[in-house]
């Protein structure tokens, strides 16, 4: 009998281990195909310049000044325009913000993501593009659908 009950218990532990499974939800992208705005975006006000790394490699339609590869952005362009919507769109497109050449102004400029609901997020995931990318930046967050919103994480390229 002492026999008929280890070997149940073995059994037992064996099926036990058998169909044991972690917990963890699945990673997925929250902003992909959700509201996005941006309060400038490069070419939405006529055709600019903007330049990529030094360093890129440049496309046949692209140009080479002083090191960088540089475009034109255009809004009323399929081909050349950056809106904000190719930020999620889950593609090798991508939003671009305005050069410095349209104004100081546009050292900070803001992208929006409207997430639909609250959300309880454990891991931030932000892809830059291949142009110069910000030394300084904030991540905010809003818990009253967008009135107000407060910093929830600082990213800087120093340590100062």
């Amino acid at each position: 009998m002492a026999g008929a009950s280890a070997l149940a218990t073995l059994l037992l532990l064996h099926l036990c281990l058998v169909h044991t499974e972690v917990l963890t939800p699945r990673y997925f992208n929250l902003a992909s195909k959700k509201k996005i705005t941006a309060t400038a975006t490069c070419g939405d006000e006529g055709q600019e310049l903007y330049c990529k790394l030094v360093g890129a490699n440049a496309d046949h339609d692209e140009h080479v000044i002083q090191g960088q590869v540089c475009d034109i952005c255009d809004a009323t362009n399929e081909a050349k325009k950056h809106p904000p919507e190719y930020a999620v769109d889950s593609s090798e497109t991508w939003w671009q913000s305005p050069p410095l050449s349209r104004g100081m102004k546009y050292n900070e400029v803001n992208l929006t993501i409207d997430l639909g609901q609250e959300f309880h997020v454990a891991y931030v995931f932000v892809k830059m593009g291949n142009s110069p990318r910000p030394g300084l930046w904030v991540l905010e967050k809003s818990t009253d659908y967008g009135k107000t919103f407060k910093p929830w994480q600082y990213f800087s390229d120093s340590p100062q």
